[in-house]
């Protein structure tokens, strides 16, 4: 009678055990998450560049390479997938020119501080003609990134070739819209209000009644630095006055004009 009993009882304990433990299969190393709970007998590494976003990529601890599920390796005791990079910029990062510098300078400190970012570097590439490097960098790398706005239309027409690979480009959002852009590509900017604020405290903060400001175009973007800089100048001085020149490009290290510079008033 007691045998006869347990043996009743278990198809009901069978089928309780479906009803307290999640059969759902969820996400695998590597893959985004933003809690525990989306990772399949791992946890959810959340960025530490940005940790209230709660945006992150399911890992499991590690020491060696061998405890990680392949394609994954451990990276700084975390089982991570790598991401291969490619970067094509405009200039060199030795050079005057710091748009390409701080690229270099951001994108190297990721790879560094993340493990798994592997980067390859294409320095020099004059915008107009750029798709047989983009589509080289593309054969070899998961993401290839752009630093200026002349290369989208290029990165656009490889995206079509790569339909695998995720591009992208830097835009401001203000000139280009890249008409038959892929889901595989994107663009991004960069906020720089905060640091042309302090730039402008520290302006007022060493000089009299007058501050001079040298800008690239008259386009929204560079307006808004513009303002800022003022701004953080006049919280320092309300009555300074902030004196304006544009340029009509965003550098020029020569001594005579590289590019034809729109006539534009002297002040504003």
């Amino acid at each position: 009678l007691r045998t006869s009993a347990l043996l009743l009882g278990i198809p009901w304990l069978v089928g309780s055990c479906s009803l307290v433990l999640d059969s759902s299969i969820k996400k695998a190393v590597g893959e985004p998450c933003s809690a525990d709970t989306e990772c399949q007998a791992a946890k959810c590494l959340l960025s530490s560049f940005a940790p209230t976003e709660k945006t992150g990529v399911c890992s499991v601890s590690c020491s060696a390479a061998s405890d990680c599920p392949a394609p994954s390796t451990c990276v700084k005791q975390q089982c991570q997938l790598p991401l291969t990079v490619g970067v094509a910029m405009t200039g060199f990062p030795g050079e005057l020119e710091g748009w390409t510098v701080a690229h270099n300078d951001s994108l190297q400190a990721t790879s560094d501080a993340l493990g798994y970012v592997k980067l390859e570097k294409k320095f020099g590439l004059t915008p107009g003609n750029v798709l047989p490097d983009v589509k080289d960098l593309a054969a070899r790398n998961q993401v290839v990134i752009g630093n200026t706005v002349d290369y989208g239309d290029d990165f656009v027409a490889a995206a079509k070739l790569f339909p695998d690979k995720k591009f992208l480009v830097v835009n401001d959002g203000v000139r280009y819209e890249y008409p038959g852009r892929t889901p595989n590509f994107s663009t991004y900017w960069v906020h720089r209000e905060q640091a042309w604020y302090i730039a402008g405290k520290v302006a007022a903060a060493n000089g009299r009644k007058r501050l001079g400001v040298i800008s690239a175009f008259i386009n929204p973007d560079c307006i808004r630095d513009v303002n800022a800089f003022t701004l953080g100048a006049r919280s320092v001085d309300p009555t300074i006055v902030v004196e304006v020149r544009h340029m009509g490009f965003w550098f020029d290290i020569d001594t005579v004009p590289t590019y034809p510079y729109p006539q534009i008033s002297p002040t504003s």
